[in-house]
Formats: C-alpha cells, structure tokens, sequence
C-alpha cells in the first residue's frame, strides 16, 4: 500500500523496525509464560442473551495446566487500553473469553500487546512477569462483567426497539436515557474519527 509510494522508504523502515522489535519482544513474553501451545487468529462461535456471536481472536495460547490466554494485538494505544482493563471496559477482550469459555468449558485470562510500544498490558502478573499492569480499582470477575455485558446490550435494544437512537457526540447533554443500568457497563466515549454517528447529524457533527 501506502508505504510503497515514493517518499515513504523511511516511514516504511520505521515500520518494519517496529514490527520486527515487537514480534521478537512477544515471542521472549510468551517462551517467559510457559506456554505449551500458541494458536493465531482463532477463529470462535458462541451464544450470547441476543443470539449468536462470532469472531477471531489475535492469539490464544494454551498451558500445561490446561488454562487458556486471549492476546488481542493493537498497533498503539498507550492510554487508551490501560485505562479500558483499569475501568473494565475491555468488551472486545472479554468477549473473546467469553466465546472461548463456551468452547473449552472455562474462563481464560487475557492481555492487550501494542506493536507500536512493544507493550503488554494486563491486570495483573499471574501470566505475564514483565506485563505492565492496569489494575482496576474494583476486580470482577469475567462472569461478571460477561452478565454487565448483557445487560447493557438489552437496555440499548429496547431503546432502538422503542426507535430512540442516543447521538453520542461531544457537544450533546447527556439525559437519563444515556445512563445505563446501575449493574451494566460504563460508558465510554467514542472517538469521532470512528463514531458511526456522525452520519446521523452530517459532516460538521451537529455543529
């Protein structure tokens, strides 16, 4: 693509040094974990309170003791995804866990990587000794927050059922139909370059 253009020999160098620097970084933290088996974009089917899901999981590595990790890899990131595992708001990660749990019968552990910081993220150091750690201040379970998940997608289904869309864009107040249920997931902010919103309002984002 991109990298191939004339003028871009040096941007691609600098991603080939990235990539070359992370790949060798995750390798040593995965022979550190004692993994016994390493398998790359799982591919996973499962059920969930509003049907089926399905998706591929970056990297689910396997241990003697019969525990499973879910690795999902980012290209960066350094603010964003410690401050989803340390606010639990890690849904792509633990509905991975959620579809492997369905296949193997137990709840795996999981951790984010960014290629671009040669960085791994996790809640803890149970897996990975040199993991940089986002703990939250409340530790839940992944049945747990897999059960926050649901409810927090029945509450929003019943809100489009009922034809109410929340435009989820700076600028707008918040009113009680933006809350979610005390026992579902916080919110986040979308960022604008990827809130499927902005064509609801038009390009200027309601301005």
């Amino acid at each position: 693509g991109i990298f191939l253009l004339p003028g871009y020999r040096a941007a691609q160098q600098r991603l080939r040094d990235a990539v070359s620097r992370a790949v060798v970084d995750l390798i040593a933290r995965i022979r550190e974990s004692g993994a016994t088996q390493v398998e790359a974009e799982r591919w996973m089917e499962g059920q969930f309170a509003g049907g089926t899901l399905v998706g591929s999981a970056d990297l689910v590595l396997r241990f003697a003791t019969g525990e499973h990790t879910v690795i999902d890899l980012k290209w960066a990131g350094v603010k964003k995804y410690p401050e989803k595992l340390r606010n639990n708001r890690h849904l792509q990660l633990m509905i991975y866990a959620g579809l492997l749990q369905q296949a193997i019968g137990a709840w795996p552990r999981y951790a984010y990587y960014l290629l671009k910081d040669a960085r791994l993220l996790a809640q803890d150091r149970e897996v990975f000794a040199q993991a940089q750690i986002c703990a939250p201040e409340q530790v839940e379970s992944l049945p747990q927050l897999w059960k926050r998940f649901e409810i927090t997608w029945d509450w929003r289904r019943r809100q489009l059922e009922d034809g109410r869309v929340e435009l989820a864009l700076e600028g707008i107040e918040a009113d009680r139909d933006s809350l979610p249920p005390a026992d579902g997931l916080s919110l986040e902010a979308l960022s604008p370059a990827y809130n499927p919103f902005m064509t609801l309002v038009g390009w200027g984002g309601g301005q």
